[in-house]
C-alpha cells in the first residue's frame, strides 16, 4: 500500500511542479484554487487509469501507465505555452517528452522498488515546486512608487480598445497582396477624420507582452518577474491605472479568454471575461492535443460550435460595456479591452513556405476586414452619440504573425515588420489628439508613445512624452520603417 501511495503522490507533486510555474510565470492564467481545481480532476482521472491498468495489466504496466500519461499531459500542457517549444520541429518536441517520460518512467519503477527512494523523489519534487513558485504569486499590496503624478486639466473617457493582428494597409499589401492595399476598416476611419498614425510598432510581443507594456508607458519596473503579466488586470499597479485612479477615474477593463491574464487586482474597478471557456489551456493545444488532459482538448472539438457562438459574443459585450460607461455622466471611466477576432494572427503551425496555408489566411484575413470594419462603425457611432467628448484609442496588439516559423536571422526586416507593425489611430474629441506626423526621434511612433501623448495634453505636462523618447526598445523601429 505504501508502494501505491507513493506512486499517486510523486504523480501529483510532477502535476504541481510542472504546471503552477507554468500558469503562473507563463501565462498568469488562474489562481491557486483553480489550479488545484485542475489539478484534482486530473489526479482523480488518472487514479482510476491506474485502477484500471491493475485490473487488466498488473502493476508493472501500471507504473508504465503512471509515467507516460504523467509525462505527456502535464508536458504537453505547460511546454504548450512556450513560444520557444512551439517552435520545434515536431519530431524534436516529441524526443523531448519522450525523454521526460522515460526519466519519470524510471523514477516511478524506483519508487516501487524502494519506497524510500520514492520519498525522496518526491520531497525533490516538492522543493521544486517551492523553488519555482518564489516570487510568482500576486501582490496585491504592492503599488507602483517612485513615478511623477499628473494632474489633469481636462476629464474626458477614454476608450482603449486593442484588437489582435489589425495591421497598417501598407503591410498587408507588402505581404498578403496588392489586393490589401486599401483596407476597408482604414478607408472608414479616414473619413471619420480619425488620427491615424505612420510607422507604428508595437511596444513589445506578443499579446500579453504588448498589452501590459502599455500600461506602464514601456517603462517596466518588473520585468524580469511575473509582475511584467499582471498590470493588465490590476494585480500589480501600473503608471497609467494610477494616474487615471489620482484623477478621480474608474477603471474597467476586459479580455476575452477566461482565466488568459488571471483574475482581477485591488487598482481597477472592473474585469470582464468570457466564463463559457472553463479550461482556456486548449486555446493553446499542440499538434498532438489528443494527449493533452486525456485528450480532454480533443474530445471539445465536439462542442465547438458552442464555443464559436460564445467568442462571437465577446465583441456585443465588449460595445455594451462602453455604452454603459459612454452613458454614465456621473463617473470619469478609463476603459481598456482586447479583441481577438475579427482578425486574429495566423495559427501555432502556420508556415509561410505552405502555400495552402498562406492562401487559406489571405483569405481568411479579406473575409474578417468588413467584420472590422462593422466594429469599429458601431464603436464611434455608440461613444458619439452617447459620450461626444470622450476619446478611443485603437491599436493592435502586435502583426499578422505570418513569420511564425522563422528565425529573425532569416530576414530581419521582414521578420519585425510582420511581428512588430500594427495600427494606431485616435478618434473622437479633437482637443487632446496626437497629429498623424507625432513619431519618436527615430522616425517611428509606438502605442505607448501615442498614449504618453494623450496624457501630456489632458494633464498639460510633458515629461512622460520626453522621458520614453529615450526608452530602449526591443530593436532599432528607425531602420525597418514602411510607411
Amino acid at each position: 500500500m505504501l508502494r501505491y501511495l507513493l506512486l499517486f503522490t510523486l504523480a501529483f507533486v510532477s502535476l504541481l511542479t510542472t504546471i503552477i510555474p507554468s500558469l503562473q510565470v507563463e501565462t498568469s492564467s488562474a489562481d491557486v484554487a483553480t489550479v488545484l481545481q485542475y489539478l484534482c480532476g486530473i489526479l482523480l482521472l488518472e487514479i482510476l487509469i491506474l485502477i484500471a491498468c491493475w485490473r487488466l495489466v498488473g502493476v508493472r504496466s501500471s507504473i508504465l501507465a503512471a509515467a507516460v500519461l504523467t509525462c505527456l499531459n502535464a508536458q504537453a500542457l505547460s511546454l504548450g505555452f512556450s513560444q520557444d517549444f512551439l517552435a520545434l520541429p515536431g519530431i524534436a518536441a516529441i524526443a523531448i517528452i519522450l525523454a521526460v517520460a522515460i526519466l519519470a518512467f524510471t523514477l516511478y519503477w524506483a519508487s516501487y522498488r524502494r519506497p524510500r527512494f520514492g520519498l525522496f523523489a518526491a520531497l525533490l519534487y516538492l522543493a521544486a515546486i517551492v523553488v519555482q513558485s518564489i516570487g510568482t504569486l500576486p501582490e496585491n499590496s504592492r503599488g507602483l512608487q517612485g513615478t511623477q503624478s499628473l494632474d489633469f486639466h481636462y476629464f474626458p473617457n477614454l476608450y482603449i480598445v486593442s484588437f489582435d493582428s489589425m495591421i497598417p494597409e501598407v503591410l498587408a499589401g507588402n505581404f498578403l497582396g496588392k489586393e490589401f492595399s486599401n483596407l476597408e476598416y482604414v478607408e472608414y476611419l479616414r473619413g471619420t477624420n480619425a488620427t491615424i498614425f505612420r510607422n507604428v510598432f508595437a511596444d513589445r510581443v506578443p499579446t500579453k507582452q504588448s498589452l501590459n507594456a502599455l500600461l506602464n508607458l514601456s517603462i517596466n519596473p518588473h520585468t524580469d518577474s511575473a509582475h511584467k503579466y499582471r498590470y493588465f488586470t490590476g494585480v500589480t499597479d501600473s503608471i497609467v491605472y494610477r494616474i487615471f485612479r489620482e484623477n478621480g477615474y474608474s477603471i474597467s477593463a476586459g479580455f476575452e479568454q477566461a482565466g488568459y491574464f488571471g483574475q482581477k487586482g485591488r487598482f481597477i474597478d472592473e474585469y470582464s471575461e468570457l466564463t463559457g471557456k472553463r479550461f482556456p489551456f486548449c486555446k493553446f493545444r499542440l499538434e498532438w492535443h489528443y494527449l493533452q488532459f486525456f485528450g480532454f482538448c480533443f474530445a471539445s472539438d465536439a462542442v465547438k460550435k458552442k464555443d464559436d457562438m460564445v467568442n462571437a459574443s465577446w465583441p456585443a459585450r465588449v460595445l455594451a460595456s462602453i455604452k454603459e460607461k459612454a452613458s454614465n455622466r456621473n463617473e470619469r471611466w478609463l476603459t481598456y479591452y482586447y479583441v481577438y477576432e475579427p482578425i486574429g494572427h495566423t495559427s501555432l503551425d502556420f508556415s509561410i513556405s505552405d502555400e495552402k496555408a498562406l492562401l487559406a489566411y489571405r483569405q481568411y484575413f479579406g473575409n474578417q476586414v468588413p467584420k472590422l470594419t462593422s466594429f469599429l462603425k458601431e464603436l464611434l457611432s455608440t461613444v458619439r452619440a452617447n459620450d461626444p467628448d470622450g476619446i478611443i484609442f485603437i491599436f493592435g496588439d502586435h502583426g499578422a504573425w505570418l513569420s511564425r516559423d522563422l528565425a529573425i536571422e532569416s530576414g530581419e526586416r521582414f521578420w519585425i515588420q510582420d511581428r512588430y507593425g500594427v495600427f494606431a489611430a485616435v478618434v473622437g474629441n479633437p482637443r487632446c489628439r496626437p497629429g498623424s506626423d507625432f513619431v519618436s526621434n527615430g522616425g517611428f511612433t509606438t502605442p505607448s508613445l501615442i498614449l504618453s501623448r494623450l496624457l501630456s495634453c489632458l494633464s498639460g505636462a510633458k515629461f512622460l512624452a520626453d522621458a520614453i523618447q529615450g526608452q530602449k526598445w526591443e530593436h532599432d523601429f528607425g531602420l525597418f520603417l514602411y510607411e
